[in-house]
């Protein structure tokens, strides 16, 4: 089925909270618990289109092989994605699309963590390979807790040319859990071919209002705002009740007129809240209907970003540093070079275990980055391990086609 997100949309609401109302057992595994109560979802699934939902999304949050794992039933991956796709597309009847759900691997990406970045993408891609056959529409990677692990969901789901939306998880200052910036995400994450972008769950229509204003300025994907109407409690598994559905939707009319044209809830979010939000969405169009075509920067305005920070440079102004080595340890280079009072650091990469260096080091520099390399492999594995966005150096002797198929492929801009 065709999906159209450039147009306002309602999204679905909570499945895990509502299906289990107050509290959810102990060591549940809910894509288990799930297909051994069929009816339930299906049931609160048929509620959602009633609501005036245009999309329902696929119980498969969870599903990973990793994550089942947890609960001792890897050996089920398939089978358990397979179904709960199933369950839902009979849930739609074919009236509207079925997104399917992808959560966080629970792998945490090198040099924070002991999982490569092949590694993360491909944990996606098998559970997405598996969510194709299935027939979702489209796939939805939410509640992303970090901007390495929401590029890599990006980069592995485009070779399945279906629509991928990615929605971010942030706290009250509007950073994500690993301490990103939710409008850095979405600066790197749209260049890399993305049909959406948002946030969802965490906290509440007003925690979320002040970040989307942020990303309507940079936004060139249509913007998603799925809040939490509940709090969970994780330690007593219980939901702490929220917003009603009335004051629920009064607050979405101000990410509605921001500019969100993708809206919906997560947890405690009930087919009553949707059906407010719903009337809302009607009342109050976004104020900016998504164009692909309307101006983001300007004209000679390069914006370039990494988890924490962004940077507005100017084409005809920047100052580029002489090409820096790569070695095993580049903290005191970063440091040296940030004091010349330079814009941007070229970093000369050689070889492929020199691009292996750059991405153990990139996040060190507090600057943005321009990779220098006559080498194809050497400098597609350097743009893949740097989770920014980040400038190629046109000096390359790389054939000038070849070189923009890279930058764009990364999501990387040519200077």
């Amino acid at each position: 089925m065709d999906v159209d997100l450039s147009v306002p949309l309602l999204l679905d609401g909570a499945t895990a909270t509502n299906l289990f109302s107050d509290k959810i057992p102990e060591g549940t595994c809910i894509p288990k618990w799930i297909t051994e109560h069929p009816q339930k979802l299906i049931s609160l699934q048929r509620e959602f289109l009633s609501a005036g939902c245009g999309l329902l999304y696929a119980p498969t949050f969870g599903a990973s092989r990793n994550n089942l794992a947890q609960h001792g039933l890897e050996d089920e991956f398939e089978t358990l994605n397979r179904t709960l796709v199933e369950l839902s597309k009979q849930a739609s009847a074919g009236k509207v699309p079925v997104a399917g759900v992808l959560s966080p691997t629970g792998l945490e990406v090198e040099p924070f963590g002991e999982s490569s970045y092949t590694e993360v993408m491909d944990a996606f891609r098998e559970q997405a390979s598996i969510l194709a056959e299935a027939g979702v529409d489209l796939f939805v990677a939410e509640t992303m807790v970090s901007i390495p692990e929401a590029r890599a969901a990006a980069i592995a789901l485009r070779k399945f040319k279906k629509p991928v939306v990615i929605t971010m998880t942030i706290d009250e200052e509007g950073n994500t859990l690993d301490g990103g910036k939710a409008v850095n995400a979405l600066i790197i994450l749209q260049e890399l071919g993305i049909a959406a972008f948002g946030l969802n769950c965490s906290c509440g229509p007003a925690a979320m209002l002040e970040v989307l204003q942020q990303m309507t300025e940079y936004a060139k994907v249509p913007l998603v705002a799925k809040p939490s109407a509940s709090s969970y409690d994780e330690d007593r598994h219980t939901l702490i009740p929220g917003l009603p559905p009335e004051q629920m939707a009064e607050q979405m009319k101000a990410l509605i007129q921001a500019g969100a044209s993708l809206v919906g809830g997560c947890c405690g979010t009930t087919p009553e809240h949707l059906r407010k939000i719903g009337a809302m969405l009607q009342q109050y169009p976004p104020a900016v209907i998504f164009d692909s075509t309307r101006p983001i920067e300007k004209e000679d305005e390069i914006i370039l970003a990494d988890s924490t920070e962004h940077y507005h440079l100017y084409s005809d102004q920047i100052e580029c540093s002489a090409p820096l080595l790569c070695s095993p340890d580049m903290c005191d280079d970063f440091l040296r070079l940030e004091e010349e009072r330079i814009d941007v650091i070229v970093v000369e990469i050689d070889n492929v275990d020199e691009a292996r260096d750059f991405g153990a080091n990139a996040h060190l520099s507090s600057l943005p980055i321009s990779v220098y390399s006559h080498d194809e492999i050497a400098l597609r594995l350097a743009l893949l391990l740097y989770t920014g966005k980040a400038l190629v150096d046109s000096r390359s002797s790389i054939e000038e086609e070849t070189l923009k198929k890279i930058a764009n492929k990364y999501g990387a801009i040519i200077y």
